[in-house]
């Protein structure tokens, strides 16, 4: 009695290949949209540069 599955030959996936460039060029242009900073955004960066560069004094100085 045959197989009704067929011959036992396994399909190929070599022509199946994700499509991670069309998935990155649509996450790269949904985060380069313009975006304007808040004044509580603003001032948050000042503080955090303020302290990465207070953090790499400390650690130049020979911490």
């Amino acid at each position: 009695m045959p197989m009704a599955a067929g011959s036992g030959e396994k399909p190929s996936n070599s022509s199946i290949k994700p499509n991670t460039t069309t998935e990155f060029a649509t996450q790269t242009s949904t985060n380069t949209t313009s975006h304007t900073k808040t004044e509580a955004e603003e001032a948050a960066d000042r503080l955090y540069e303020e302290r990465i560069e207070e953090e790499y004094a400390k650690r130049e100085g020979g911490a």
